[in-house]
């Protein structure tokens, strides 16, 4: 499995305005946003459970129990439909929208003229199930964390040890594999998790965050550009397929010429 940045790049930029010509509401072009993040993620840990698992049986060494990684599997597939069907259902009802603005944003009650727009808050009383998908999101992203530092500290010393066992090729072939991953990740921490951690601070705490939050916004938009290029850049196999693609598009790849028949006529000469 290749893990392909699936969030697609316009989803960033144009929320506001498929809300305007489209009006289809902000909180469910969110919902599909998750649900893309979730996938981009199941991609990555995927791969990297199967690249785990090729180098653990050159040494047979490490080894995931079968049924362990069914399971994990199986939890990390799920895992996306689930907290979209979650944060699905955590949209405020328009009194609570109503009284989260009176009561914590008394200054911008005209955003309630918004057309589409998505309102949450962290109180329970307010926003039970968003507060429930904060902090499961939090907890999640410390558990995929604490998951990820398992298998690349395992890999990185599995890599050293068959290093001399296996062929440069393979080697490097496994080596890049595992390299794109990490990039990934910092891609995933920096374009994502920070986000998340900053609207739900300021959501927290209540205070104007009116330029972090434009900040936050831009990050959090140009996620799949930055994913893109990491995959170009650290995934030889990806590189290809964009370059073919590209050379496919532009028509720079060279057609053979179409051979000529040629008739072969027989004459008799007397």
């Amino acid at each position: 499995m290749i893990p392909i940045p699936i969030f697609p790049i316009i989803g960033g930029y144009c929320i506001g305005i498929m809300t305007k010509t489209l009006e289809i509401s902000t909180h469910f072009q969110m919902i599909f946003a998750l649900w893309c993040v979730g996938n981009i993620n199941t991609c990555i840990f995927v791969s990297l459970l199967k690249r785990h698992q090729v180098v653990s049986k050159i040494e047979q060494k490490h080894l995931i129990n079968a049924k362990f990684l069914k399971l994990t599997k199986l939890s990390v597939y799920i895992s996306p439909l689930f907290g979209t069907l979650i944060y699905a259902t955590s949209e405020p009802s328009e009194i609570n929208k109503t009284l989260i603005i009176s009561q914590k944003y008394p200054l911008y009650s005209f955003i309630l003229k918004i057309p589409g727009i998505a309102i949450y808050d962290i109180d329970f009383s307010l926003n039970p199930v968003f507060f429930f998908v904060t902090y499961c999101i939090m907890v999640g992203s410390l558990i995929l964390l604490t998951s990820y530092h398992v298998l690349y500290i395992q890999l990185f010393i599995m890599l050293q040890s068959v290093k001399r066992k296996i062929s440069v090729r393979t080697y490097k072939k496994h080596f890049a594999a595992v390299l794109s991953t990490v990039f990934q990740n910092v891609v995933f921490f920096i374009f994502y998790i920070v986000p998340i951690f900053m609207l739900a601070t300021v959501i927290y705490f209540g205070f104007d965050a009116s330029v972090i939050c434009v900040i936050m916004v831009c990050i959090f938009s140009l996620h799949s550009t930055a994913t893109t290029i990491v995959m170009i850049l650290t995934f030889p196999a990806f590189r290809r397929s964009i370059f073919e693609t590209f050379e496919i598009m532009f028509c720079y790849s060279k057609k053979p010429p179409t051979p000529v028949p040629v008739t072969h006529m027989s004459k008799n000469f007397h």
